[in-house]
């Protein structure tokens, strides 16, 4: 159903090209792909993200993480911080590598996309963990509608 939705599909691909701050985590970052594969069946979805999606039979990157920024972006600056979680039974040909992802001290894998007006991924961030960068995305959002008018 989700994928048959064209207008909704059509929108966000609209809203993400006119600049519109975006932020998706798990389900809405597989959303933004270019597809989902469920059952050996292929789904177009909003291919803002160029990245596959497939389901597994497994859980993937459970547990509690701290992301540190690879480079600033709208949420904050290179080397800052914030923890999250991730608990999801999918996963896609390119996660990302806008954060270095850390557990327990110890380094994993590179996660999630980050652009001029986009920040998405699978991790569930924990915004009390850094108000910084929620108020960031507050900001960013407000000049958005400013100039837009």
């Amino acid at each position: 159903a989700l994928s048959e939705n064209k207008g909704m599909l059509q929108a966000i691909q609209k809203a993400y090209q006119n600049g519109v701050p975006m932020f998706a985590e798990c389900g809405g970052f597989m959303y933004l792909g270019s597809g989902i594969t469920i059952g050996g069946k292929h789904y177009p979805l909003a291919d803002v993200i160029h990245s596959n999606f497939y389901m597994t039979d497994r859980l993937v990157g459970f547990g509690y993480k701290t992301l540190t920024a690879n480079r600033d972006n709208m949420f904050c600056q290179k080397g800052e911080s914030i923890r999250c979680h991730e608990f999801h039974y999918s996963n896609c040909d390119f996660i990302g590598d806008a954060f270095a992802a850390e557990k327990r001290g110890k380094k994993l894998s590179d996660c999630m996309f980050s652009e001029e007006n986009l920040i998405a991924g699978y991790p569930h961030l924990h915004f009390w963990s850094n108000l910084h960068f929620a108020r960031n995305f507050v900001r960013r959002c407000y000049e958005y509608k400013r100039k837009r008018g």
